[in-house]
């Protein structure tokens, strides 16, 4: 796709070069770095805009309602980092809670939404898609034009790909088409090559891009390149690890610590309430804790 698509804006840039005396090569590099070298032009209604460049405004089409990231009152985003970071917390529950590896599930959300830049829209209503799963999702369906490779040639073509209401959605509609996906029901599973190596998320992304998971025959090699710039098998690990208990009150000479869990503090109930004298009890039957004050 790289290598089509830098071929056939050359051209044109070298065009505009010839005309105006503008660079053609940093033209071509800056349609590859707006578009994700031609996959996430712009669109809407499945109407193709044909920007390069993410210029805003009115153009002869009309225009296209999109979520971007941008720099406002001169907070600069490391779009990449900040985007693997939100992600890699979601992708860690789906690996905890379906033996999915994160490392490889983050860099398919970096490369498939152009590290949350291309996450597709319609009509200006965020699809929530990171995984680009094509069919109807809870909140119904999105068209776009996307490059394909079909019969060996690689084109243009026009799908739908699934919509949802939050990023919650995305992550278990990925985990459940790769645990459950069949082509017919009853069938075999789609995705049971990836399911036997999702202990090693590069063999895991290798066998993704075997059974089908997306045309893009450098899929895999793109996936492992990801995962080897941004270190992600290892902020997987540390991301998995529990964390490190924290003081959280002192009662006399006392220190007792709890955890901080997203947000929220977690303290030794039993240990603390005992320190201070009072009696506790547990019922299993409704998981309640009682102090006796």
């Amino acid at each position: 796709m790289s290598k089509e698509f830098i071929s056939k804006v050359m051209e044109a840039a070298v065009k505009i070069q010839n005309k105006h005396g503008l660079p053609a090569a940093t033209i071509v590099a800056q349609a590859c770095l707006e578009t994700g070298y031609g996959k996430y032009v712009l669109q809407k209604n499945g109407k193709y805009s044909y920007n390069l460049f993410n210029i805003k405004g009115t153009g002869p089409a009309g225009s296209v309602t999109v979520v971007a990231w941008e720099v406002i009152n001169n907070q600069k985003v490391n779009m990449s980092k900040e985007f693997i970071s939100k992600v890699m917390e979601a992708a860690v529950k789906i690996q905890n809670k379906h033996g999915l590896p994160a490392a490889t599930i983050v860099a398919q959300a970096c490369l498939e939404t152009g590290y949350g830049k291309y996450v597709l829209q319609k009509n200006g209503k965020y699809s929530y898609n990171l995984f680009n799963i094509k069919g109807t999702g809870p909140a119904g369906s999105v068209t776009v034009v996307a490059w394909e490779v079909i019969n060996n040639q690689k084109v243009n073509k026009e799908s739908n790909f699934r919509a949802y209401n939050n990023y919650e959605e995305s992550f278990e509609d990925y985990a459940n088409l790769i645990l459950n996906g069949r082509f017919v029901k009853g069938g075999p599973l789609i995705y049971q090559r990836a399911l036997n190596v999702k202990h090693d998320p590069d063999k895991y992304a290798h066998a993704l891009k075997d059974c089908g998971y997306a045309t893009d025959p450098d899929y895999a090699k793109k996936l492992i390149s990801i995962m080897d710039q941004y270190k992600l098998r290892e902020m997987a690990v540390n991301f998995s690890k529990p964390p490190a208990p924290i003081p959280i009150i002192k009662v006399g000479d006392l220190v007792f610590e709890g955890i901080l869990l997203e947000g929220r503090t977690y303290a030794p109930v039993r240990a603390l309430a005992e320190a201070l004298g009072k009696q506790v009890q547990w019922d299993s039957t409704t998981s309640t804790v009682t102090i006796d004050l």
